[in-house]
């Protein structure tokens, strides 16, 4: 027997369990994913706004609500500048996701891996 098979009595514990690690897992990783969006995002975003030499409080403002990327208010700015910050908000974003999408990518290669080398052989 292998270490994936289990004795009928114990299907449905183990049909279970494989359901509940699984279902925790996409969960995990989502909010993981998630987390490593908004870092990465807020990083990349202070990064950006450096070069429009923005006044302390306007910065502080801004990276305290860095966790709603784009969602970011900007009311109480100038109309002109409310709109290079949303360039770079928006560039920021877009090098965050791509960031997110590699690291999707390597893992979904990861799988296709792992995939290969577990496959029964028949």
């Amino acid at each position: 027997k292998s270490a994936l098979e289990v004795p009928e009595e114990y299907s449905g514990t183990a049909s279970g369990l494989n359901n509940a690690i699984s279902r925790i897992a996409g969960l995990l990783g989502v909010a993981l994913l998630g987390a490593v969006l908004s870092s990465t995002y807020f990083h990349i975003l202070k990064h950006e706004l450096k070069p429009l030499n923005l006044p302390a409080p306007v910065i502080q403002s801004i990276s305290a609500q860095s966790n709603k990327l784009m969602q970011i208010e900007l009311k109480t700015l100038p109309q002109a500048l409310q709109s290079d910050i949303r360039v770079h908000m928006k560039e920021a974003f877009l090098q965050a996701y791509r960031i997110q999408l590699i690291i999707c990518s390597v893992l979904a290669a990861g799988g296709v891996v792992t995939a290969f080398f577990l496959k029964k052989e028949h």
